[in-house]
């Protein structure tokens, strides 16, 4: 197992697909007969929303300890590409935010294993993420221990349909080895 810690955090993820990126209140309707509690509930739903349309996009960093760069890409849809540069080396997880907790939460799902961690949008533009004793099926940390912060590059558009294509490619190599291997046998 690579020591990035982009690996770190997809070989840490457990639990069911998660159908969306952000927890919502999609049946509440804004009136002004909507009792307060609804209200209230709207907001969050509001606020989620924003959030969540900040965190979209195409995120770059540069691990600490290796100097390694690596790019995260969340899409609208609940898919969250994590592309390390160095060795061209992509992974497609699922992920879900909770933004009604300080810090926000943010679970990954990648091939059955749920990482729970979480993550902060700066004044300054940048993403923030604990990778600090990030493992599968470990406790969420509750406060930023040594965050990893990100730049943002971008929507990400086109990289999505590149990342999607090394997917494929790297799919296909798997397969077709896998294929020699039982040949062989």
């Amino acid at each position: 197992m690579k020591q990035l810690f982009y690996s770190v955090l997809l070989v840490s993820l457990t639990g069911a697909l998660f159908p969306g990126a952000v927890l919502s209140y999609s049946d509440i309707r804004p009136s002004s007969l909507t009792p307060a509690s609804h209200r209230l509930k709207l907001a969050q739903t509001n606020q989620s929303r924003a959030i969540s349309e900040q965190l979209y996009g195409l995120w770059e960093a540069r691990e600490p300890e290796s100097g390694q760069l690596g790019r995260f890409l969340f899409t609208s849809d609940g898919q969250l590409y994590i592309y390390e540069v160095d060795s061209s080396s992509v992974y497609k997880a699922e992920y879900r935010i909770n933004t009604n907790t300080e810090p926000m939460q943010l679970d990954l799902l990648f091939e059955g294993e749920l990482i729970l961690t979480i993550f902060a949008l700066t004044e300054t533009g940048q993403l923030q993420l604990e990778t600090q004793e990030i493992y599968p099926n470990n406790f969420r940390p509750t406060a930023f221990i040594n965050p990893v912060a990100f730049d943002r590059l971008g929507d990400g558009v086109g990289e999505r349909k590149e990342y999607e294509q090394l997917i494929a490619i790297e799919q296909a190599h798997i397969e077709a080895t896998e294929t020699l291997w039982y040949c062989k046998v």
